[in-house]
């Protein structure tokens, strides 16, 4: 699990991804986040659009490619084997995005449950909020977009 060091968790965060992963016999399982105002468990909830439920590797990496599943790692629970050989890439925003389609693919189950167990500040300063104030926020959507596309080219088999 990732949990990134000014974000806070539910406190069953573990105990209900864990559980519905040997529940399902899953390799990941992505839960929905909110993005709030300091530690208030209200604010703008992120859904995945796909109902709760178990899923095959290509529905969740096609959903993910195309936007309807997030990029991020915080809001997902994975087996440690699925990341063997990945490194993030260093010094780039959403370096999340940069890897998780790598990560979805080797998984044959995930499962999908739509309760809140991540929580998201809102925090100036914060990498995504500076290169959106920078303007940079295309330049990130496009290297981001073009990883994923090369890697579509490479396994045209998605």
């Amino acid at each position: 699990m990732f949990v990134d060091s000014d974000d806070w968790v539910h406190e069953d965060f573990c105990l209900n991804a864990i559980t519905a992963v040997r529940k399902h016999q899953a390799q990941i399982a992505i839960f929905d986040s909110a993005y709030t105002d300091g530690d208030e468990r209200d604010g703008n909830i992120h859904r995945s659009l796909l109902p709760e439920g178990v899923y095959t590797m290509e529905i969740v990496l096609k959903e993910r490619l195309v936007g309807r599943i997030t990029g991020y790692l915080w809001n997902k629970i994975y087996k440690k084997e699925l990341w063997e050989d990945i490194v993030l890439p260093v010094g780039e925003v959403w370096e999340d995005d940069a890897v998780l389609h790598e990560v979805i693919d080797r998984a044959d189950k995930i499962v999908i449950l739509h309760d809140v167990l991540y929580y998201k500040p809102w925090r100036q300063g914060s990498l995504t909020e500076v290169a959106f104030s920078k303007g940079e926020w295309a330049k990130w959507v496009y290297i981001q977009r073009k990883k994923r596309y090369l890697y579509l080219q490479k396994n045209p088999r998605i």
